[in-house]
């Protein structure tokens, strides 16, 4: 079956550099393998699902994990955070990303996930079907089978990307997956915990790689979104304005009119740490704070380094 390609777009930026480009040049390398093999590679198999891993170069990082054993290094794909204002095209590229990867690895399977289901209808599906399926798809014209109902993308080729809530669970924390693209993490409710027990689905056999994917707009400097990406736990994606392609024309390094109105009415709508956060795209503390010129570089003081420095002995101060 011949792939229906999506819509005719550019993806820039971080999400292009991180994503589209591994995978492009790693189906290329998978291909000449493959093709000098005179064979599709069997990912069920240890050794060649090893060769087919090394053609991919999605990064990973090496950590080392203390626990009542003692200490072991790890290295492992390391979870992609991708932060913006609002209005950057994050769930666009990475849903055209996901179409990409189901129309490419048959029986692929993909979570899409978000606090709540209901939240699902109006980001992920809706932006999936308006702006990343062509006209022409199937999907947009099943019978019986509305936006708000809809629980799963089912490809020809079996590939599936599936929709969940962690308010309606289901089977989703014991399920082999691919890709995992959790929505809004920082949508109240939750925490580093949900992420945690996600991440052991990631053991799927139908494509090459594992990926966690998460995003969202900036908020609490201290959310542990933002910590883990500080501490080096994720990998931070930063976008922008320039980088939705509904806005920004990049034949003429120009913002379209679309995008010049939207950037103006969003800059008029926000004040104070939701204008730092969604605007200029900072993770700021909330409104209420007592103490708003408080700064994390300049502050905070490491009690190790007072140990290290003075007195040998723990003090606090």
């Amino acid at each position: 079956m011949v792939a229906v390609a999506p819509r005719r777009v550019v993806i820039r930026g971080g999400v292009w550099r991180e994503f589209f480009v591994p995978l492009t040049e790693g189906m290329r390398r998978q291909e000449a393998l493959e093709s000098e093999l005179g064979r599709d590679l069997n990912y069920y198999d240890d050794d060649e699902y090893e060769r087919a891993a090394d053609c991919y170069q999605f990064p990973k990082a090496r950590r080392k994990i203390e626990n009542d054993h003692g200490e072991e290094w790890v290295e492992a794909p390391i979870p992609y955070l991708v932060e913006g204002r609002v209005g950057t095209g994050k769930t666009f590229s990475i849903a055209t990303f996901l179409h990409l990867l189901a129309e490419n690895f048959p029986g692929i399977r993909i979570l899409v996930i978000r606090q709540t289901f209901e939240s699902l209808t109006d980001s992920f599906k809706a932006t999936f079907e308006d702006d990343v399926l062509p006209p022409e798809h199937e999907f947009l014209n099943e019978r019986a089978m509305t936006r708000g109902h809809r629980k799963e993308y089912v490809y020809r080729n079996d590939s599936r990307i599936v929709m969940r809530g962690f308010d309606r669970p289901g089977r989703t924390l014991s399920t082999e997956w691919d890709v995992i693209y959790f929505m809004e993490v920082t949508d109240e409710g939750v925490e580093l915990t949900n992420v945690e027990q996600l991440g052991r689905g990631l053991r799927g056999n139908r494509c090459p790689f594992k990926l966690f994917i998460m995003d969202c707009n900036p908020g609490n400097e201290m959310h542990w979104a933002n910590q883990g990406a500080l501490g080096g736990r994720f990998r931070r994606i930063v976008t922008t304005w320039r980088d939705n392609p509904a806005f920004w024309d990049a034949a003429n390094e120009r913002f379209k009119r679309k995008g010049l109105d939207y950037t103006s009415q969003v800059k008029s709508i926000y004040t104070g740490p939701n204008y730092d956060r969604f605007v200029l795209g900072l993770w700021k503390t909330a409104q209420g704070a007592i103490f708003p010129a408080f700064d994390m570089s300049r502050n905070v003081v490491d009690l190790r380094a007072v140990q290290d420095e003075r007195t040998r002995k723990w003090r606090v101060l």
